[in-house]
């Protein structure tokens, strides 16, 4: 067999199969050159350069570092993806990969291992949360700060931070993201919003006793735990925990433990944010309005009947009806989604006489009016009720 024939699963694929877990995105690398595997695979498609990243029937390849799998692993990320099997069935690991694997532990493979490239750091936080029963090496945490305080996170590709953003968000722990970050120092410069959120207190007693980067985190678990979403979904609503409570960095020392209007402060900061990291436009809208509009959601059955209909008017319009009312019902520690789901209902069947339709802006005003009375004479009939 020609050595560009010599394919071998790689990294996470193998790592998943080792703990027992199910393989979801398989990965590649070969050896001899790139055009031997252009050979070998003619309508492959280079993705990128550096590193060197092709596909092929819908997964990746790129060639194995060194020339050989002994070196490969021996340069890769963390001892728990440095693993390489061959169509044979032969396991190529970094000595430490077996013991990390079974003791939990996220291990850089090398003193230099984000110093050769610094995107490993997001990569090593979304580990953390895609297996929160894996703890943080020292080696790792003392890396990370290295990492950061010699400046080399700020001219990162934003496709690359965001990616793993992405999938730290769809992951079981979506906190841990987070907290491995601030633990490592490196929330600057891409996170900047929520450097410095663990000294600040989430709000007043009774209703917090944590710093806002902790009860960021709780609000995030909580939707990737409860709320029942669909992938896709599912992880939108995490982003729009992230984003709910930024404007609380910005809060003036002397007005804390409460933080008067920053809904209207993380709004901006939500766009700020998901801009640097160049996040779909869908996840920076639903950013910004989950920091705009949550505490009106928080006292949806206080709101007057023409709040709640733009409340719920805007976020039906923006097709984020559930992902929205899952941060609210996780920030508010109660169930908003049959109140909401019945208030949208109650709004959404009203319909105007003939004689106000085709008026452009009248029409919509006379809408409106006639939607806020129909939820008025709901919340009427529901107290009579009670």
């Amino acid at each position: 067999v020609h050595e560009m024939a010599s394919l071998f699963l790689a990294g996470g694929a193998v790592r998943d199969m080792l703990l027992g877990r199910p393989v979801h995105d398989m990965d590649f690398a070969f050896s001899g050159t790139e055009e031997d595997f252009v050979q070998r695979f003619p309508h492959a498609r280079k993705t990128s350069e550096h590193p060197p990243i092709w596909v092929a029937g819908g997964f990746e390849f790129c060639p194995l570092t060194g020339g050989s799998p002994d070196e490969d692993v021996m340069r890769r990320d963390l001892t728990v993806n440095a693993l390489l099997l061959d169509d044979r069935g032969r396991l190529y690991m970094h000595p430490r990969s077996l013991d990390d694997l079974r003791e939990g532990v996220l291990r850089p493979v090398s003193t230099c291992a984000f110093f050769d490239d610094p995107a490993r750091v997001y990569r090593l936080a979304r580990l953390a949360a895609a297996l929160p029963d894996f703890s943080l090496a020292e080696e790792a945490v003392e890396q990370m700060r290295e990492t950061a305080a010699h400046g080399l996170l700020e001219s990162l590709p934003p496709e690359r931070v965001c990616g793993e953003t992405l999938k730290a968000l769809a992951a079981p722990r979506p906190s841990r993201f987070l907290s491995a970050l601030e633990r490592g120092g490196c929330l600057r410069p891409w996170f900047a919003e929520l450097a410095g959120c663990s000294d600040i207190p989430a709000g007043p007693r009774p209703w917090h006793d944590n710093s806002v980067l902790e009860h960021t985190g709780e609000i995030m678990d909580s939707i990737a735990r409860n709320s029942g979403l669909p992938a896709g979904k599912r992880e939108l609503a995490v982003w729009m925990g992230l984003c709910h409570d930024l404007g609380k960095a910005e809060t003036d020392a002397a007005m804390l433990p409460h933080h008067y209007g920053h809904e209207l402060r993380g709004e901006l900061a939500a766009r700020t944010l998901g801009g640097r990291l160049a996040l779909p436009k869908r996840f920076i809208r639903a950013g910004a309005m989950a920091a705009r509009l949550h505490m009106k959601a928080g006292m949806l059955e206080k709101l007057r009947p023409a709040t709640l209909r733009d409340t719920l008017w805007e976020v039906h319009t923006m097709r984020l009806h559930e992902e929205f009312w899952a941060l609210a019902s996780a920030d508010s520690g109660r169930r908003l989604q049959a109140e909401a789901d019945a208030a949208l209902d109650c709004i959404l069947r009203v319909r105007l006489p003939e004689e106000k339709r085709g008026q452009g802006e009248a029409s919509g005003r006379y809408l409106r009016e006639l939607q806020c009375q129909t939820l008025a004479q709901a919340r009427r009939a529901e107290g009579e009720q009670t």
